[in-house]
């Protein structure tokens, strides 16, 4: 090299020469120290800017193509890209820069690009270095047939990886088992091939997701280090639900990133999203979104995912931002427009939720999931004939999703589906007669709307089995309405001699037997399908229910207790379980078990029950906001109004209940129940003449509606117009003399007008037609009314059959002992005590007994009962009472002041603290007791009694 030359000649050819040293070279430079000492400053200063930028001019393309190959060995794709473009601008044929471009792009998710630059490099791609190449980019831009087309027509790409490419486009297209095929062909050429394996797995998964996930698990002890395994393990397990091993699996995939391409990632970090949503975890979800917004910004699933997020943090305003630039971007997106439809219902606009909605159903009317908020948003519009059209096509579709016939009932059960609603779903099924799910929503509607004769004959033409037992439900109900008990009981048993060991016919047996007062023989059919499934959460459930109605609370909780200890999110066991507590008076224990429902935003049921348990507190503004709550779960349905209002009108809170029913049969006018619910509140506020239109408008909709009528008559009676209200029966008896409902309601009437006799006999003649405990209490109630000798008999008669009911022989009990027959009551409790042993309130009555009996087995029965029972106030007065009486005087008086004390003491129990005081010598504080006791309270059983102690103690001690 001339060192004469001119000088950016000099420092251009150094640079090329040495490349990046080309300022160590000039140094070595023969050119004399007069010309190094001249230009030296210069040289330092020149080389540097070489160094940084203007070296690269005079690199050749074939080092930019070698370092562009060093930078994608190292996954510097973005590097190598820039490398390649500068040598393709210097040389545009170079076929081999190009390939690689090609390459490069695809690998970092621009297929489209990827297919020019291998246009303009291989049109054909009939080079062997291009062949693979091309079927990758075909696939990437799902052009499927293409793929297929190539690999079969080109012969040189590998036989093993062509099998893998097949298997590839065939799962694409959902053909699974040729996918599967085309795998193991591949495994058979080349047994250690990871990608056949992996794509055998996927298709596996299809069908066989337990093996999938097996052979997933070997995979990736075999491959410890492959990204690729490790994501593939984790889709598997997510798909099966195990969120948190699939995000461990997701976390060992992430931590080596590097080995998968740019559409890789981003399917790794959004799958990392889903399952950190799954489980809960926020603030995994925010960090994978991020990740995934730095490999794939800007993209549509990037930002379904941030408004995903939003919408999980309650920001439905952002959320619906996010969603429109999404939509502006990609507006073929029926996914994102689905969200926005979410976050505008969240936000109340419910008119451009509805739009929404109606966009994606014209797109793809098969998602029931649009249909359903559809018809969700359609009720809270007041339209639930548009909610019934939305969910008619999917019915007519057969789509056998559950939670659609859910909703299907609710629109139902809510008054949804009126007389209009019938015509629908007539005209519907009259188009359609073989869809098993049409006719079994048709009947339900024809069932719940009074006409139980057209449902039988529905239900009776639908095959045996439909909609998984629903029809076998449905059917028992319309017969007992419409035929009677015996056509049901003739159904129910040939169920069970076709089916005998069905979960399901077990227990619709089982709960029509005890609904007949039959509750022995549901019991036995329960115990002998629970010996072959010991853990059948809907056997467990139903014989809770049977339980508890024979009075057996401890055997009803631990059967809710069983099903809970197997899976602790059972909603259903769940509330039976808070139901029973509230019954038996632990409502701190109910609200324990109801809280953990209020995370499904969607559940109005534990909310509302949440609500009766403040107002039971008196905890009015709570009770508003649960209610409320309820009320937003279930988008303002017409039934959620009633329950609501049935809640408040079982308090005698008439005020707060009216509201309720007024917006329930403005929701769903063609109900009669709402309009029946709504002339008790308005009797109940005194508002006959209102009351009397609304229960006019319900016997409109249901003419002779026994319950209707009932309250009819009850109206009259309040308004002094006896003989009409008595006139009313007569006409009802005539019209139904076989009907139990008919004369139990002859009875109330009768009880209220104080004719006694003739209210016992018209609960004894409802007895008679339908046994059932209620009426057997109430013909006990008006015998003993009446004055009739064997006033226990409804009692003794109700026992005769039921033995196991111990609610009514605690009754009749208290029935003896008002009798005076102290000795019978004992052996009743004591036979009571023998099934039920930890029974508090049976064990206090029995040492109350005994205590009266002079026997000393009092004491111990009274301890056990305050041991299992020791918050009950009446518990704490026996067992206080009883150590008085038997001379522990301290500890008596102790328990003693410890009832009275409480808030909600009765009288008697501030007595027995006065005496217990009294005799221990507390005089001046028993004489203050009992002076207040009898100011504030006029009338006790323990009045009299209080009265001489009073004046015992305020004699003068004549012996002083």
């Amino acid at each position: 090299m001339r060192c004469d030359a001119p000088r950016a000649q000099r420092f251009f050819q150094c640079g090329v020469a040495a490349g990046l040293t080309g300022c160590e070279l000039m140094r070595r430079q023969a050119c004399g120290a007069m010309v190094w000492s001249r230009w030296r400053s210069a040289v330092i200063v020149s080389c540097a800017c070489l160094l940084a930028a203007g070296c690269d001019l005079l690199v050749s393309p074939e080092v930019r193509l070698e370092r562009a190959r060093g930078h994608v060995a190292e996954a510097e794709y973005r590097a190598a890209m820039i490398e390649l473009k500068n040598a393709l601008a210097a040389q545009p044929e170079f076929h081999e820069a190009r390939v690689l471009l090609a390459e490069v792009a695809l690998w970092l998710g621009d297929a489209t690009s990827a297919r020019i630059e291998l246009d303009k490099a291989d049109p054909q791609c009939e080079r062997s270095a291009a062949a693979e190449l091309c079927v990758r980019i075909d696939l990437a831009l799902r052009r499927y047939d293409a793929a297929l087309a190539r690999l079969r027509a080109d012969s040189s790409i590998p036989p093993a990886a062509r099998h893998v490419y097949e298997g590839m486009a065939h799962a694409a297209m959902g053909r699974h088992e040729q996918a599967a095929a085309s795998f193991r062909a591949a495994l058979a050429l080349d047994p250690g091939s990871l990608a056949a394996e992996l794509g055998l797995v996927e298709s596996m998964a299809t069908r066989e997701l337990p093996a999938a996930l097996e052979r997933s698990a070997g995979i990736v002890a075999a491959h410890p280090d492959s990204a690729l395994a490790w994501y593939t393990r984790g889709a598997l397990l997510a798909r099966a639900g195990e969120s948190a091993a699939a995000a461990d699996a997701f976390e060992h995939a992430q931590a080596r990133i590097g080995q998968l391409d740019v559409p890789q990632q981003a399917a790794l970090f959004a799958a990392q999203a889903e399952t950190h949503f799954v489980l809960g975890d926020l603030a995994g979800a925010r960090a994978a979104i991020g990740a995934l917004q730095n490999v794939a910004p800007g993209t549509p699933v990037a930002k379904l995912l941030s408004a995903r997020l939003h919408m999980a943090e309650g920001r439905y305003s952002e959320a619906s931002a996010e969603l429109h630039r999404a939509l502006q971007t990609a507006p073929e997106l029926t996914q994102a427009r689905f969200m926005l439809a979410i976050a505008l219902v969240a936000q109340g606009h419910l008119e451009q939720a509805s739009q929404r909605l109606a966009e994606v159903l014209a797109e793809t009317p098969a998602n029931v999931e649009a249909r359903q908020l559809l018809a969700q948003v359609r009720l809270r519009l007041s339209d639930p004939n548009g909610a019934l059209q939305t969910l008619i096509p999917a019915l007519r579709a057969d789509a056998g999703d559950g939670r659609l016939v859910a909703l299907m009932d609710e629109l139902t059960a809510s008054g949804g589906i009126g007389a209009t609603g019938i015509e629908l779903l007539e005209k519907a099924f009259a188009q359609d007669r073989d869809n098993e799910r049409l006719a079994l929503q048709l009947a339900s509607a024809h069932l719940r709307n009074g006409s139980p004769e057209r449902a039988v004959e529905l239900l009776r033409a639908a095959p045996a089995g439909a909609a998984d037992g629903r029809r076998e439900a449905l059917l028992v109900e319309a017969l007992v309405k419409s035929q009677g008990t015996a056509a049901a009981r003739a159904q129910v048993d040939a169920l069970l001699r076709e089916r005998p060991g069905d979960a399901a016919t077990v227990s619709l047996a089982a709960s029509f037997y005890a609904g007949t007062g039959e509750l022995d023989a549901g019991r036995r059919l329960l115990e002998r399908a629970l010996q072959q499934s010991p853990n059948e959460p809907l056997l467990l459930t139903t014989l809770a229910r049977l339980e508890w109605r024979a009075g057996h609370v401890a055997r009803a909780r631990d059967a809710l207790q069983r099903v809970l200890h197997q899976d602790a999110g059972n909603a259903a066991a769940r509330m039976a379980l808070a139901r029973l507590e509230l019954r038996t008076g632990n409502a701190t224990r109910a609200g324990e078990l109801l809280e953990p429902l209020r995370a499904d935003p969607t559940a109005a049921e534990p909310r509302l029950l949440l609500a009766r348990i403040a107002l039971m507190n008196d905890d009015v503004q709570r009770t508003k906001q649960l209610v409320d709550e309820a009320l937003d779960s279930g988008a303002h349905r017409a039934d959620l109004h009633n329950a609501a209002g049935s809640m408040y009108l079982n308090a005698a809170r008439y005020d707060l209940a009216l509201e309720h029913f007024l917006t329930a049969t403005r929701l769903a006018p063609d109900v009669p129940l709402l309009w029946l619910n709504l002339g008790r509140t308005q009797l109940g506020l005194g508002q006959g003449a209102a009351a009397r239109s609304s229960l006019d408008k319900a016997l409109e909709l249901q003419p002779g509606w026994i319950a209707a009528e009932g309250v009819m008559a009850f109206l009259e009676l309040q308004e002094g117009h006896t003989g009409a209200a008595l006139a009313r029966m007569a006409r009802l008896k005539d019209a139904n003399p076989r009907d139990a409902a008919v004369h139990a309601l002859d009875g109330d009437i009768n009880l209220s007008l104080q004719r006694y006799v003739d209210a016992a006999r018209a609960f004894e003649t409802a007895l008679d037609l339908r046994p059932a405990r209620e009426l057997a209490v109430k013909a006990y109630h008006a015998r003993t009314a009446s004055g009739q000798g064997d006033a226990d008999l409804p009692l003794r008669r109700w026992l005769a059959g039921q033995p196991d009911d111990h609610e009514i022989r605690k009754l009749l009990a208290q029935a003896l002992i008002a009798g005076g027959d102290r000795r019978a009551a004992i052996a009743e409790y004591e036979r009571i005590l023998a099934a039920m042993p930890d029974d508090a309130v049976t064990l206090n009555n029995l040492a109350w007994q005994y205590f009266e009996a002079k026997d000393a087995r009092a004491l111990t029965l009274a301890r056990k009962a305050h041991a299992l029972a020791p918050e009950e106030i009446a518990i704490i007065d026996t067992l206080g009472w009883i150590l008085v009486d038997a001379g522990h005087l301290e500890e008596g008086l102790k328990r003693l002041r410890d009832a009275a004390n409480r808030s909600g003491a009765p009288p008697d129990v501030g007595f027995h603290y006065a005496f217990a005081l009294a005799r221990s010598g507390a005089q001046r504080e028993a004489v203050q007791r009992l002076q207040a006791l009898l100011a504030k309270h006029a009338s006790f059983p323990s009045r009299e009694a209080a009265q001489r102690l009073l004046e015992e103690l305020e004699q003068p001690d004549e012996g002083g």
